[in-house]
């Protein structure tokens, strides 16, 4: 979907985004103003909003958490974050923390 596109549709800011501040960027870099209709810190919200159809958001791929939230690629934009599993060398790490490193080691990430 090309950025200009989104202006067309009502828009719900996410005021607790963690990349709220790359989008309102990469949108000002090329001219688009994004004017919300309406601003939550409620991410439960704002996705019922979206997926009942009254209005847009952007979101990573992965964080939609409400049933019928539909997804749709910005052309030339992508959200990604890394994400550092570390472990002390040497220490007795819990089972659990092996075992989440030991699954992201297998986890095929592409």
């Amino acid at each position: 979907m090309r950025g200009e596109d989104l202006l067309e549709f009502p828009f719900v800011d996410r005021l607790k985004c963690e990349f709220r501040d790359r989008i309102l960027d990469h949108f000002a870099r090329r001219d688009l103003l994004m004017r919300p209709r309406f601003r939550s810190d409620r991410e439960d919200w704002v996705q019922r909003v979206v997926a009942d159809g009254h209005a847009i958001c952007i979101l990573p791929e992965r964080s939609p958490t409400v049933q019928g939230l539909v997804t749709r690629p910005i052309d030339g934009f992508v959200l990604e974050r890394e994400v550092v599993i570390a472990t002390v060398s040497g220490s007795t790490a819990t089972v659990e923390i092996r075992n989440i490193a030991q699954l992201a080691a297998r986890y095929e990430w592409n």
